[in-house]
């Protein structure tokens, strides 16, 4: 199996005694029937295209396999995710969870970008995951951006989920017209968009949520969502504002039990 996206991902079931996967990324995560996942440092610094390869050994069980790397390690690199096992794969339906969003998306100062909460999740829900996260960016900025990501996820308008996790770089201004386009840009694509309010950590955003609630119920549509984070403490972070690996571990566990019903 081969991905490419901002954050490469394949899940297939397999009796499986080994896997290989073979990747330009510095890091690669593993989940096994949607288990915590297993990390895997590659030794790959970016310096050249030559891809790293590492054997995994597996029970030869029958199992669920989700297995992620990390984005591009080097400038300019175009990225690859492959993975080949001893036994044909069993024919499974994929269903995506994709997550658009800014720097805690993209999980820019945790181990690596692998180490995120998208992945983890999607794994958890028997999906398969992959997170759009550009550090800085805002709303308005997606706003413009979004139609085009849509357009290169191969996503599922009948079955994919969504996750918009933006807002944090908006200057706490929520802007009701950023919301339309990018939503709108969002159903043409998947089934159902949860918008998740911005976390809890650093800057108190809880009246830039609460206009974000309010605009989620305004549209009065099932297939848009509003995950309220207000509860989600205990999220641990490098500088107060981006999780940690432990952050994205306990912020996981908050999306899975929020996402649930949706899915």
């Amino acid at each position: 199996a081969t991905a490419t996206s901002a954050v490469p991902s394949v899940r297939f079931r397999a009796a499986t005694t080994y896997i290989d996967v073979s990747t330009q990324a510095t890091h690669f995560g593993v989940s096994i029937d949607g288990a915590a996942p297993t990390y895997y440092a590659t030794g790959y610094s970016g310096a050249s295209r030559t891809a790293s390869t590492r054997r995994i050994t597996c029970d030869g069980v029958l199992r669920n396999y989700n297995i992620w790397s990390t984005n591009a390690a080097g400038s300019g690199i175009s990225h690859m995710l492959s993975v080949g096992v001893d036994s044909t794969p069993v024919a499974i339906t994929v269903k995506k969870l994709h997550q658009f969003g800014d720097s805690i998306t993209s999980a820019v100062l945790s181990t690596s970008t692998a180490h995120g909460d998208c992945m983890r999740v999607a794994s958890a829900l028997g999906m398969v995951g992959s997170s759009f996260g550009i550090a800085g960016q805002t709303s308005a900025e997606l706003a413009t951006r979004i139609a085009a990501q849509v357009a290169l996820t191969n996503s599922n308008v009948a079955t994919d989920i969504a996750v918009l996790a933006m807002g944090r770089n908006d200057a706490n201004v929520f802007t009701s017209a950023d919301w339309d386009t990018t939503v709108a840009a969002i159903l043409g694509g998947y089934a159902k968009v949860l918008v998740r309010g911005v976390l809890n950590t650093g800057t108190s955003f809880s009246a830039f949520n609460a206009s974000m609630s309010a605009w989620v119920t305004a549209k009065a549509d099932a297939r848009i969502v509003y995950i309220d984070p207000v509860t989600w403490t205990g999220i641990s972070t490098i500088d107060g504002t981006h999780p940690n690996d432990a952050g994205y571990v306990t912020l996981s566990s908050y999306c899975i039990t929020a996402y649930t019903p949706h899915v």
